[in-house]
């Protein structure tokens, strides 16, 4: 279990520039479209980065921690801080999709502590699909769940 942390996480919208990208693992350099695009930061060290894309009424959300600063628990900071903005701000918005690999356990414990749950009903072949769904959309979607023994 993770100690807690005290921290002051900024999200700060910034212009993409070469310093910013190469501050990113390489690891990280290629998972972004960079459009909706913060970078993180704490205490002036580059932590992250995470963005988020909208498709009609959904919206998905990409998390990428520098390897030298994963289990931290900066990854359910910047997921949760995300996931508030877009939900208070962004009321057209009915549900979050998080695309997780298969092979990435520490990012399903993640999006579960978060509030997502594990999405049946959408396919994907490549990602295991977890959704959260917005309390303050009129028609937010209620995930059917099913469990397996």
């Amino acid at each position: 279990k993770l100690p807690k942390i005290n921290m002051q996480l900024i999200l700060s919208r910034e212009l993409l520039n070469n310093t910013n990208l190469l501050s990113l693992g390489p690891d990280l350099r290629n998972i972004f479209s960079f459009e909706n695009i913060y970078f993180v930061y704490d205490d002036n060290k580059l932590i992250g980065a995470i963005e988020y894309i909208i498709y009609e009424d959904e919206a998905e959300i990409i998390v990428g921690v520098n390897k030298e600063h994963r289990n931290k628990g900066y990854g359910k900071l910047i997921l949760e801080a995300m996931t508030t903005m877009l939900f208070t701000t962004r009321e057209d918005i009915s549900c979050i999709n998080l695309y997780i690999r298969p092979s990435n356990i520490s990012a399903y414990k993640i999006a579960e502590k978060c509030g997502y749950k594990f999405n049946f009903d959408a396919i994907d072949d490549e990602f295991l699909i977890f959704t959260n769904s917005n309390p303050y959309h009129k028609n937010a979607k209620t995930l059917k769940l099913d469990y397996y023994s």
